[in-house]
């Protein structure tokens, strides 16, 4: 093969890569973008004090215990919502369109608005030791317009549960 040739064929597979992961990212939801390990959402346009992203749920749990959380994503845009979330220590536990990457939660696909609001419900089990935990997460409001530009998003603040 010529060196003409490989560069060609070298750069067409960059671009593949590229989209690939552009796409991937966008419909099957993003890791690493909390305040625990990232610097937020760099898919969905700047963060926005107009998006306001809260995270429910118990604040004490026992050694071991499941509890049920969710993750409420009001403001910007919101023609659809997603999520990246994470855990200091525990575990959490796939549903509502959600999915485990790497221990942390992602939406799968993108939800639509109900009541000016987009949801996500998951589980959370408690780690074995007792102890302070932080549920960390993040929150993107789409125009759905495939689009980077009019995108919002912003963390959640830290959810501090305590193990006993």
């Amino acid at each position: 093969m010529n060196s003409k040739l490989l560069k060609h064929s070298i750069h067409i597979l960059l671009i593949l890569v590229t989209v690939s992961f552009i796409l991937y990212a966008k419909t099957n939801g993003k890791i690493g973008t909390t305040k625990k390990n990232g610097e937020g959402c760099d898919c969905h346009g700047d963060a926005s004090s107009k998006v306001t992203v809260m995270i429910n749920g118990p604040a004490e749990l026992k050694v071991n215990e499941t509890a049920e959380y969710t993750i409420t994503i009001t403001g910007g845009p919101l023609k659809n919502g997603g999520t990246n979330i994470a855990v200091s220590s525990g575990k959490l536990v796939e549903g509502d369109g959600l999915v485990l990457k790497k221990s942390e939660l992602t939406h799968s696909e993108p939800k639509s608005p109900v009541d000016g609001k987009v949801t996500f419900k998951f589980s959370f089990t408690a780690p074995g030791t007792p102890g302070e935990v932080t549920i960390y997460a993040n929150g993107n409001s789409t125009n759905n317009d495939e689009k980077k530009k009019g995108d919002v998003w912003n963390y959640a603040p830290n959810k501090i549960i305590k193990v006993l």
